[in-house]
């Protein structure tokens, strides 16, 4: 087993404006990487760290976390980010997002159905551990998806595409928590 040299890892910076500006401005592909690496799912944080003037428009009002709290508190918001009550986007809208198990009783497998509602999307992304897919129509934007995951998947996360090529990062579902 590799040793981790990084201790109390609590997520990852799935998208940066300023970095986007240089060519890097996403890292879910570190994101999984280290999921599958520490053995548990880890939330995601979308930003714009506005190192430009405003009115050069570059690396502001590019990136946000949308977090879903009773009250608009310091505290409420750092909750719902370490809890992961929250999604990264870059404009699309995350709405609800429902997971159900459809397995066969007589088989071993874990099968998740997944329903994602969302703003106007040309596709949506599972994500999983292993093996992912994806939910599209041909040549139309829809705002809802139901599509199966990969048989057995550990946990999942959901990237949503609007028309216009910008995401959503959903973040991640542990599998084996769903219908038990």
């Amino acid at each position: 087993m590799l040793q981790l040299p990084l201790k109390g890892l609590a997520g990852v910076e799935v998208f940066n404006a300023t970095c986007m500006w240089h060519g890097r401005g996403e890292s879910s592909v570190h994101w999984d990487d280290w999921m599958d690496l520490m053995g548990r799912p880890m939330p995601a944080l979308g930003n714009d760290d506005s190192h430009a003037k405003e009115e050069d428009n570059r690396d502001t009002y590019r990136g946000w976390n949308m977090v879903r709290v009773k009250d608009r508190s310091p505290k409420a918001i750092i909750d719902a980010l370490k809890q992961g009550s929250a999604y990264a986007t870059t404009g699309p809208e995350i709405h609800d997002i429902q997971l159900k198990r459809v397995d066969d009783p007589g088989d071993n497998k874990l099968v998740v159905e997944a329903t994602v509602r969302c703003s106007e999307a040309q596709r949506i992304y599972a994500v999983c551990d292993a093996y992912g897919n994806h939910y599209e129509t041909a040549g139309s934007t829809f705002n809802e998806g139901t599509f199966t995951l990969r048989p057995n998947a550990r946990w999942v996360r959901f990237e949503i595409v609007s028309p216009d090529g910008f995401k959503a990062w959903s973040n991640p579902f542990n599998l084996s928590e769903v219908g038990r």
